[in-house]
C-alpha cells in the first residue's frame, strides 16, 4: 500500500532524516520517500505491507515535531470561524 501526505516543518537535512526514522519506526512501514521542499509543503509517501490505523503515521508525524497540511487547514479554519 502507497499514503502520501503533505508535511510542514522539514528545514534542513537533519529534519529530514528525523521524519524518516520516526516513520520507518512504525511497524508494517516497508519503505518511506520523501520530496522535501525547504520551510514548504513536502510530500511524504509511506510504504506499507499491510493497512495501518488511519491516525499512525499522522501521531508519529506530530510526535516528531512536524505539521500536515491538513493540520495547518483545520488550524485556519477554526481560528476564522
Amino acid at each position: 500500500m502507497k499514503t502520501k501526505y503533505e508535511v510542514r516543518g522539514l528545514g534542513c537535512a537533519s529534519c529530514l532524516v528525523k521524519l524518516v526514522e520516526a516513520v520507518r519506526g512504525v511497524p508494517g512501514v516497508d519503505a518511506v520517500a520523501v520530496d522535501m521542499v525547504r520551510d514548504g509543503t513536502s510530500s511524504l509517501t509511506v510504504h506499507t505491507r499491510v493497512p495501518l490505523a488511519v491516525e499512525t503515521v499522522p501521531e508519529v508525524l506530530r510526535d516528531a515535531g512536524f505539521w500536515l497540511w491538513a493540520d495547518e487547514r483545520l488550524d485556519q479554519m477554526e481560528a476564522s470561524g
